[in-house]
C-alpha cells in the first residue's frame, strides 16, 4: 500500500517541483518578483512534501526489515561535506553560522577523514536529516555544525550541533518514538 501510494504521490510532486523550477528558471519569460517568491515557496513545499513521502517508505521497509545495510570502510570527510552541501543554502537563508570542519577532514574540501564502517546512503540520509533540523530549529544569526572527534579504539565521536532552543529533558525520550515531535519553544520552524 505505502510503495503504491508512494509513486501516486511522487508524480503529481515531482511535476509541481519539475514546473516550479521552470517558472523560476524564467524559461518562458521574467516574471515579477513577488510571484518568484511563491514559486519558490511551492518549490520547497514541494521539496519538503516529497522528502516526508520518502521518510514515510523508508520507515515503513525499516519496519518490515526489508532495507539492509551495506556497510564499507569509508573516509567520513565527504559524506558530511555532502550533506552540508545538501543544508548550506537554508542556511545561510536564515544568516546561520556553518561552523568550519576540522583539519583533518581535510578542511572545507572534506577530501578525507577518518576511516568508518557504514552504509553511506543511509549514513548520508541520517547526517542531512540532523542538519536539516538543526537549520530549521535555530533561529536566525544562530550558528550549527558539526565536531569529529579524532577516532580511538575503533569508534568516531561525531555530533551535529547547533544554537537552537534544545529539547527540554522531559520530552527527550519521545523524540524516538515514530513520528513525535516536540515543540515547546518559541523558535519553531524557521
Amino acid at each position: 500500500f505505502l510503495a503504491t501510494m508512494s509513486h501516486e504521490l511522487r508524480t503529481p510532486l515531482n511535476a509541481i517541483i519539475g514546473f516550479s523550477e521552470t517558472i523560476t528558471a524564467e524559461i518562458f519569460g521574467a516574471i515579477d518578483r513577488r510571484y518568484a517568491g511563491y514559486v519558490s515557496d511551492i518549490g520547497a513545499a514541494g521539496q519538503q512534501l516529497l522528502g516526508m513521502v520518502e521518510n514515510i517508505l523508508t520507515l515503513a521497509q525499516t519496519k518490515e526489515s526489508s532495507i539492509q545495510l551495506e556497510l564499507t570502510p569509508t573516509p567520513i570527510g565527504p559524506i558530511l561535506g555532502q550533506a552540508l552541501d545538501k543544508v548550506k543554502k537554508r542556511a545561510a537563508d536564515k544568516r546561520l553560522l556553518l561552523a568550519p570542519a576540522p583539519d583533518y577532514l581535510g578542511g572545507k574540501e572534506f577530501d578525507d577523514g577518518p576511516l568508518v564502517m557504514l552504509d553511506v546512503v543511509r549514513a548520508r540520509e541520517i547526517l542531512i536529516q540532523l542538519l536539516d533540523n538543526a537549520v530549521k530549529f535555530t533561529p536566525t544569526g544562530g550558528a550549527i555544525g558539526v565536531t569529529v572527534g579524532q577516532p580511538h579504539d575503533g569508534r568516531l565521536d561525531l555530533t551535529i550541533w547547533d544554537t537552537g532552543p534544545g529539547i527540554a529533558e522531559k520530552a527527550q525520550s519521545l523524540i524516538f518514538d515514530t513520528f513525535q515531535q516536540v515543540h515547546d519553544s518559541i523558535y519553531r520552524r524557521g
